[in-house]
């Protein structure tokens, strides 16, 4: 390795010292660049906490932050979309202005003045070969002239880079922390859910049960009110009860016996026929088997 070539490796390592971690210079902020927009879920933060906080005064604000983030979570998708549009225009036009403002001399100025205009390969690779050839055997002219070399630039640059990768993924943890709590609260809105279908499939069955016993009493009582009444005319119309007319007879019946009736005989009858039909059991009792 040549001597110029220590002095580079040797100005390169000094280099990587001088930006402490703990010293980093703060990113250059362009005032004049349109604000950038907010995402949806910010804008509802943003429209919800002043109504929140006058209605609970005494919460703290990690408390309301929760509070918001957690009805958030319970909004559907109809709900959110108020605020997901306005986000979504908001962006289309920051983006609008932000191309309109790169055509700007403000603009220009502002890469200017924070070391982002790159030279031209070219002029790159003559600088090179100059400061080179410049290069002599003492080291503080070395370090003198290599400290103008864009070895510092391209570390601020790479720092700054570097600080704008961590404010994106701090973002998308605290993305990634709000997407959390919304699980857990459709987890919980899920599971209740569940219970709710189980505890509603549970009372279908057991109605349905229900249902089948009261259908098979019922289909005994029409065949015991059958057999009861199988010879017994209804005056007016001379009606028999059958299988498929027993509803309609045992109604007609019932309208003649609260009524003025002349036929006594008929009254007999029917009288004798409910005494002897058992309806606990829904069977005929044994003296008319016996009759």
């Amino acid at each position: 390795m040549s001597q110029t070539d220590d002095l580079i490796g040797d100005d390169m390592e000094g280099s990587k010292k001088t930006w402490p971690r703990n010293k980093r210079k703060k990113t250059m902020k362009d005032e004049n660049a349109p604000k950038k927009p907010l995402n949806g879920y910010v804008l509802f933060m943003n429209a919800r906490r002043e109504s929140i906080t006058k209605q609970n005064p005494n919460m703290q604000f990690a408390d309301i932050t929760k509070l918001l983030g957690e009805e958030w979570g319970s909004m559907n998708e109809k709900q959110r979309s108020f605020y997901l549009d306005s986000a979504e225009k908001e962006r289309e036009r920051y983006k609008k202005k932000m191309e309109e403002y790169k055509k700007t001399d403000s603009y220009k100025k502002f890469l200017e003045k924070k070391g982002d205009v790159k030279q031209q390969p070219q002029d790159l690779i003559d600088k090179s070969v100059e400061e080179k050839r410049n290069v002599t055997t003492s080291v503080e002219a070395s370090h003198k002239k290599h400290s103008e070399s864009n070895i510092p630039i391209f570390t601020e640059h790479f720092l700054d880079y570097n600080k704008a990768r961590e404010s994106e993924l701090h973002q998308l943890n605290k993305a990634n922390m709000a997407y959390e709590k919304q699980n857990i609260v459709l987890d919980k809105h899920v599971a209740n859910l569940k219970n709710a279908v189980e505890k509603l499939n549970q009372e279908i069955e057991e109605q349905n049960l229900k249902n089948f016993e009261l259908e098979k009493k019922l289909t005994g009582f029409r065949s015991l009110l059958l057999d009861a009444f199988s010879e017994i005319r209804i005056p007016a119309s001379g009606m028999l009860p059958t299988a498929e007319n027993i509803d309609t007879y045992i109604a007609e019946a019932c309208e003649m016996l609260q009524g003025n009736i002349d036929d006594r005989s008929y009254v007999t009858a029917v009288q004798d026929v409910m005494t002897k039909v058992n309806f606990q059991t829904l069977e005929v009792s044994q003296d008319e088997h016996d009759d």
